[in-house]
């Protein structure tokens, strides 16, 4: 894909104020009622979201999620 094709967005993962990890990721299938849920284990603690950015609604391409709490070995 040529570059300004891809948009990468990256969420930090924190605990509500009620010290609650309650993320969801969430697959929409165009012209389709299909929605896929899973949800992201507490662990993780950041995501990154690849999407298309020539489409009108924001179009995932990938959903990468980590635990950066654990420490390399």
């Amino acid at each position: 894909m040529p570059n300004g094709d891809v948009v990468v967005y990256f969420d930090e993962l924190i605990p509500n104020s009620r010290g609650i990890h309650d993320y969801w990721v969430v697959c929409r299938y165009y012209d389709t009622s299909i929605e896929l849920t899973q949800k992201i284990p507490e662990q993780v603690t950041r995501c990154e979201f690849t999407a298309l950015n020539n489409h009108p609604a924001p179009v995932s391409a990938t959903i990468k999620c980590f635990d950066t709490s654990r420490k390399p070995k």
